[in-house]
């Protein structure tokens, strides 16, 4: 009696085994594992090329004159005005035209007539090479030029070659527009060789 009851419990076991096995194979199949999806990576972003500058301009400033002439003579106030060409980040060319409208008063020089103390009224205009050694907020620039002068006394007109050399500094505020500084030393010959001018200017710039 008791073998036939161990022999029904061996095999209620095992038949309870072989359905859960079958049971398992019949199911749902696991769920494969997630892989990690593969980004692809980010386009590589070239550096912005930034074009060299080549623009027009046209500027204005006002000037204060400082006489080198062979004869004592009051200093001048005045305006110039200029408008050119920047090339590339180095270089630019301009035409210039500068005017100490309140002439240089008093100017112990004999005119035409023999007189003393005339007020000697000076203007130029020169064609100009810049050139920009560094580029950016501050651009320092040395300037080269040639043209003509005049410095007329009454009854006595004094005109000729003359030639500038100058430093200065442009400040480029926004994208069109800008400040400027800069000193230049006018050099006349022949009969401007006597009236040679120190020009200091502060103005503003205006590219297109």
């Amino acid at each position: 009696m008791k073998r036939e009851i161990m022999s029904v419990m061996c095999a209620s076991i095992l038949l309870g085994a072989t359905s859960m096995a079958f049971a398992g194979a019949r199911g749902e199949p696991e769920e494969a594992e997630e892989m990690p999806t593969a980004v692809a990576p980010a386009p590589a972003v070239e550096a912005e090329e930034i074009p060299p500058p080549g623009y027009w301009y046209v500027g204005v400033a006002g000037l204060y004159g400082i006489e080198n002439f062979h004869c004592d003579a009051d200093d001048a106030w005045g305006y110039n005005v200029r408008g050119g060409r920047r090339f590339n980040r180095w270089a630019a060319a301009e035409v210039q035209f500068d005017h100490p409208v309140s002439e240089y008063d008093d100017a112990d020089h004999i005119d035409g007539f023999g007189r003393l103390d005339g007020d000697v009224n000076a203007w130029d205009v020169t064609l100009n090479g810049r050139f920009y050694p560094i580029q950016g907020h501050f651009e320092p620039y040395a300037v080269i030029g040639a043209g003509y002068g005049e410095a007329d006394l009454p009854h006595d007109q004094n005109h000729a070659f003359v030639a500038r050399f100058g430093l200065g500094m442009d400040f480029p505020i926004v994208e069109h527009f800008g400040v400027t500084v800069g000193t230049d030393y006018l050099l006349g010959t022949g009969a401007m060789s006597k009236y040679d001018q120190i020009l200091i200017s502060a103005g503003i710039f205006f590219m297109f």
